[in-house]
């Protein structure tokens, strides 16, 4: 039997182990057409449930709430839907979209999906259906993504020669599911976001491809005595695709000579909204990965073996845990929802690894971590629907000053798992790169769905200087290396999104100023970045 077909059955075992319940219900794709952020922005005009966290994304929308009409009345989008019966029951025509990437000097962009780090042209053509009869919904969506990928300026530091043109088509935002009441069963290969963040989340985004999973999640949040719980719990399997030569997002881009074995990967998110603290959410997220062929070295209990997320939160002894060779990665999280004010704030905060304890929880509280800050407002003018959005975001990761006593690594690379927290090449979390830091700022005008507005960008390369060298293998675990320049990207842009009869389309422009590119002193350069989507809405 192959290793493809052995991971198959863990991943539908594990999927038979959480099956509780069945249930579909109405989701909204991440990303997709960048409505997602829309329906959060209905959130902070008070037109939506105030219950609802977005920070399980996709968001799901319970039966008493149609969000393509949602999304009708307020965006003036049309899709067409053919029902079988009253029930809702019936095939949705999918919109079609293309999305064209382009780089001019060296890769930059994240949370684009299926597309690689790459210099030139990318383009991505998805389409699909959407069916649903009684408590089946099934959603098929593939996506085929053509990269150019020609040689970029590299060196030592950073980067490789590539392979070429290469092209590859995905089942991309597909999935099956079935429903009862709050609760969802399913199998899925799209993209999951957790957590609260806009532009980058620290466990999982859009940033890589999607990847084969079970899942067992909320589809509206659950009220309770104490207050409102949403949850999703899923069981994936993540690839390494060696033979189409990517490049490594987490490791500068360089080309890698690790593993080729699948990995499994079981990951949680959890948001709860006290009963008495209205518009506050508070949750965590947590995720172990392990190689396929190190199933055999884990606890028989079903737990401990494919849902390791629900074991105990520190190690009993260290060694033990490096036996089972898997790494971890959680956080906790919290959201503030004010909608009178049409304002939000959040807040993330991860460790890459176990706290051996309590005390060196509140010894060394910062060691191995990384944050995520954020707020939107929004603000109304005088003509009606008309409204001005103000967005920030700062995610933090590299190490801090604490690193000279305990050096922790990159916070997406423990030790166990040599490729980190990706797949296929590419970071689950925030996708800007291995151990840096972003600051984000938007500004832009909103007339319904139409949207025009100025994006400022700041990322520090890798400022501590965790790498990957293939003389030296791999470098963040015992020693450091200290870098003499820092190279720091500035960003700044324009982007809109306009509708025409049945046609959305979107864009994003940025011409980014590297100083000391590559980590070389004086070598400056500018590379511009565009982002075009095009929708046809059936």
């Amino acid at each position: 039997m192959s290793k493809q077909s052995i991971m198959r059955i863990h991943l539908l075992l594990a999927g038979l182990i959480c099956f509780q319940f069945s249930s579909s219900a109405q989701t909204f794709p991440i990303g997709q057409l960048e409505l997602d952020g829309d329906v959060r922005n209905l959130q902070l005009k008070g037109l939506t449930n105030p219950m609802q966290s977005f920070t399980v994304r996709p968001t799901h929308f319970d039966n008493k709430v149609n969000l393509l009409n949602l999304i009708d009345s307020v965006n003036d989008i049309q899709f067409k839907k053919i029902n079988f019966n009253k029930s809702g029951d019936g095939l949705t025509l999918l919109p079609a979209i293309l999305t064209t990437k382009f780089n001019s000097h060296h890769p930059y962009g994240w949370n684009d999906e299926n597309m690689i780090a790459a210099k030139g042209l990318q383009t991505r053509i998805s389409a699909g259906i959407h069916a649903k009869w009684g408590p089946l919904s099934v959603q098929l969506r593939p996506e085929y993504v053509y990269s150019a990928n020609p040689t970029f300026e590299h060196n030592a530091g950073f980067g490789a020669p590539t392979n070429g043109s290469s092209a590859k088509l995905y089942l991309g935002q597909s999935n099956m599911s079935l429903n009862a009441g709050p609760i969802a069963f399913g199998l899925s290969t799209q993209n999951l976001w957790f957590g609260p963040g806009q532009y980058s989340a620290l466990l999982l985004s859009n940033n890589a491809p999607g990847f084969e999973h079970f899942n067992i999640h909320t589809t509206r949040p659950i009220k309770t005595p104490i207050g409102h719980i949403e949850f999703q719990i899923i069981g994936g399997r993540l690839n390494e695709d060696s033979a189409g030569g990517g490049l490594y997002e987490n490791f500068f881009l360089k080309p890698q000579t690790f593993s080729n074995d699948s990995r499994y990967l079981n990951a949680m998110v959890l948001s709860y909204q006290p009963r008495f603290l209205k518009g506050f959410f508070i949750g965590f997220t947590r995720a172990f990965q392990l190689y396929e062929k190190d199933f055999t070295l884990q606890d028989n209990s079903i737990v401990q073996k494919y849902l390791p997320v629900l074991t105990s939160l520190f190690k009993n002894a260290t060694s033990d845990e490096d036996t089972k060779m898997r790494d971890q990665q959680l956080s906790v999280f919290l959201r503030w929802l004010l909608p009178k004010a049409h304002t939000e704030f959040y807040f993330e905060y991860g460790y890459n690894d176990h706290k051996a304890n309590a005390r060196d929880f509140v010894v060394d509280p910062i060691h191995a971590s990384a944050y995520i800050v954020g707020a939107k407002k929004l603000v109304p003018l005088a003509k009606k629907n008309h409204w001005l959005e103000l967005t920030t975001e700062i995610t933090q990761m590299a190490q801090s000053n604490i690193y000279v006593l305990r050096n922790s690594g990159n916070w997406y690379v423990h030790g166990q798992i040599w490729q980190g927290m990706t797949n296929n090449h590419q970071i689950l979390g925030a996708g800007s790169g291995f151990g840096n830091n972003v600051q984000t700022f938007t500004i832009a005008k909103l007339d319904g769905i139409k949207k025009f507005g100025i994006k400022i960008q700041r990322v520090q390369q890798d400022p501590k200087g965790t790498v990957y060298d293939p003389s030296l293998g791999l470098v963040g675990l015992n020693n450091l290396y200290l870098r003499d320049y820092q190279w720091n990207d500035f960003s700044v842009g324009l982007m809109a999104r306009w509708k025409f009869k049945k046609i959305i389309a979107s864009a994003e422009v940025q011409q980014v100023f590297s100083n000391n590119y590559s980590w070389l002193k004086n070598n400056n350069r500018s590379n511009f970045y565009g982002l075009l989507n095009i929708a046809y809405l059936w």
